[in-house]
């Protein structure tokens, strides 16, 4: 993706990318809660809360030339 280029609104103030990670990860703390909740509960939180800051930071995360992306090809 070009990096001036906005991306279209899917969901709300989401773009379709961001929309995807989220869904990901609610899809592995979900899975954690399944398969911990009921054995160890505080172990399943702590997974699931390191699960949802991962994924949101890579949805949310932006590359530029600023911090350390590539700058845009020369046209």
């Amino acid at each position: 993706m070009e990096p001036n280029k906005i991306e279209p609104k899917v969901v709300g103030p989401l773009t379709f990318r961001q929309f995807i990670i989220i869904s990901i990860g609610t899809t592995l703390s979900f899975t954690v809660y399944f398969l911990l909740g009921g054995s160890n509960m505080p172990l399943a939180l702590a997974l699931i809360a390191v699960i949802e800051v991962v994924a949101l930071a890579m949805a949310f995360v932006r590359v530029s030339p600023k911090n350390g992306g590539q700058a845009p090809p020369e046209a």
